[in-house]
């Protein structure tokens, strides 16, 4: 397997350091994983809202359009203030990645 890492943030959106090569080569595989790794506790309740907002899904082919989406909808929705995305070859198919940093809560 060889990881390709999508970093992306706020002010890069839309962008990633990866060769155009190996964008190409991602570009409609099968999406056979998805994980989200926070870098700060949170709650079960809180995990699945983030990724409900993901419109990257397990089953799906891999596009990074909508990677470059949930970027901006993570960031609009105030829940992170750092994603961080990797996607995971895995013969054919590919695992995402999202690692954030978890905006605080306001109490």
């Amino acid at each position: 397997s060889a990881l390709v890492p999508i970093t992306l943030s706020l002010a890069a959106c839309g962008t990633s350091d990866r060769e155009p090569a190996e964008k190409d080569a991602l570009e409609g595989r099968r999406i056979f994983s998805r994980e989200l790794v926070s870098k700060e506790p949170i709650s079960v309740a809180r995990r699945a809202r983030i990724l409900g907002l993901m419109e990257t899904k397990a089953g799906q082919p891999y596009h990074q359009e909508a990677l470059d989406e949930d970027i901006r909808t993570l960031y609009e929705s105030g829940e992170v203030d750092a994603v961080e995305f990797v996607a995971e070859t895995h013969g054919n198919g590919v695992k995402v990645i999202a690692t954030i940093d978890p905006r605080p809560l306001l109490r």
